[in-house]
């Protein structure tokens, strides 16, 4: 049971990622604009901070409008609100390794497409429960760890 979901988790996150890109392009450009483009400028607070709050404010956006459609748990705000605030400082490891929004918006496609899958095969709140939300929150803080030392190696 748990290799056939590795290997469905596998699918998900190496070949889905190219159409996910394409398909929720219109969505990510528009948020990537709103997040990246204008509040990594216009917040004026130090790294941590800064990044504690986008990612804080992305996470209460989307939390409203899953409180709305219905697909929400109150044991799955924590781990929502985790994720955000990990994925918020992710892309903006990102957007400084690649010095373009197209960076962002990518990755930001791909987790999209990533999440869609997973909600499609398990269920609505199969990326927020306790355990899945944990996992992504870890993941995305080691990829942030993982491009802060490449961006430092590189400055070298």
């Amino acid at each position: 049971m748990y290799l056939s979901r590795i290997i469905v988790f596998g699918f998900i996150f190496l070949i889905l990622p190219a159409a996910g890109v394409i398909l929720h392009l219109q969505i990510t450009v528009f948020n990537e604009i709103g997040w990246r483009g204008f509040m990594e400028k216009h917040v004026a607070l130090p790294y941590s901070q800064k990044y504690m709050f986008i990612g804080g404010v992305w996470a209460v956006y989307l939390l409203t409008g899953r409180v709305f459609s219905g697909m929400w748990q109150f044991s799955s705000v924590f781990t929502t609100i985790l994720f955000y605030i990990a994925a918020s400082f992710f892309m903006a490891e990102v957007l400084k390794l690649t010095k373009a929004l197209w960076g962002p918006i990518v990755v930001h496609g791909i987790l999209l497409s990533s999440g869609f899958w997973l909600f499609l095969i398990w269920g609505s709140n199969a990326l927020w429960n306790e355990t899945t939300g944990l996992f992504m929150s870890a993941i995305m803080i080691v990829l942030t760890l993982g491009f802060r030392i490449y961006s430092k190696h590189q400055s070298k």
